[in-house]
């Protein structure tokens, strides 16, 4: 499964503390505003086999919320709540190793991860789903994220109309696999809002703002010498008054942007290194901190 950051001493016990004083605030109003219902059931942290409907919110305090357990199965929160503690390394929904999962309606709170899409290294089966509608907010680490392990195909994830908020690392995290995100919102997250880490993808009308780090981002992954290339197309993409840069286009990575934003970011709107490549059109950049770009995005055509 997918190392939790904050293991990787990535962030220091200052912001750890932090992330968790802002959590337990999260947690406090989210049990004001979604009461939980008792964590019974037999839902929490057990295979789910069959299509699910959730008729009432759920409360998973010692481990996993909602855990996939068969191909093709639609969860449904119905618009309900599933929350837990903030516990390392359980996930509010989890899909590992499993294809054509459908999660919609309903808000995730209180766990490491909001939702994970994570291959199977035990099984070697990838793992797919379609997550629409879905407010993962208040997490310790993720809202979203779509993992892949070496040697199995990668992850696939479509993510439309969805909110990653206040969560203590990234918004939406793409790890290694591929992607379809359109129509989403990432705002108020610990570090970047949307990250595309050795992913290949389409972010299309997606929304990043007030984010701790950049709106959005595109790397390479190296992954033991193995290269994992960093490909994004964004359309009508919105990134601003993030903290560092609206657009961050890192060594190795090609990006093709055409009617984005960069609005009042603390960086440069646009951030590209000079071993990558970028090209676009139509791109507006206003009010950054660092001028519209960087200077090394010489093919991102910027009025």
């Amino acid at each position: 499964m997918f190392q939790n950051p904050h293991c990787k001493g990535q962030i220091g016990l200052l912001e750890k503390s932090l992330i968790r004083i802002i959590l337990s605030g999260l947690l406090i109003m989210g049990m004001l505003l979604f009461p939980v219902a008792a964590s019974a059931n037999g839902l929490c942290d057990t295979p789910i086999t069959s299509n699910l409907t959730l008729t009432a919110n759920l409360h998973c305090p010692d481990g996993d919320g909602l855990v996939i357990g068969a191909d093709g199965i639609k969860v449904d929160l119905g618009g309900f709540t599933v929350s837990g503690e903030g516990m390392i390394g359980t996930a509010g929904i989890r899909v590992h190793g499993f294809q054509h999962v459908t999660i919609m309606n309903g808000t995730v709170l209180g766990f490491d991860i909001g939702v994970v899409i994570e291959t199977n290294p035990d099984t070697s089966r990838t793992a797919s789903a379609m997550v629409s509608n879905i407010h993962a907010t208040g997490n310790l680490s993720y809202g979203f994220l779509t993992t892949s392990q070496p040697g199995i195909l990668p992850s696939t994830s479509t993510l439309i109309n969805n909110i990653a908020s206040y969560n203590g690392y990234v918004g939406i995290y793409f790890d290694k696999g591929t992607f379809t995100a359109s129509r989403n919102n990432s705002y108020n997250n610990g570090r970047e809002g949307i990250v595309a880490h050795g992913s290949s993808g389409t972010l299309d009308r997606d929304r990043a703002f007030n984010n701790a780090f950049s709106g959005v981002s595109v790397r390479d992954a190296d992954d033991v010498g193995t290269i994992h290339h960093g490909v994004l197309e964004a359309n009508g993409v919105r990134s601003h008054h993030n903290g560092l840069a609206g657009f961050e286009i890192g060594g190795g990575a090609d990006a093709m942007l055409v009617g984005s934003r960069a609005l009042h970011n603390g960086g440069p709107g646009y951030a590209c290194s000079s071993a990558n490549s970028t090209s676009g059109s139509g791109n507006l950049a206003v009010g950054n901190a660092g001028g519209s770009t960087d200077g090394a995005c010489s093919f991102l055509t910027i009025p």
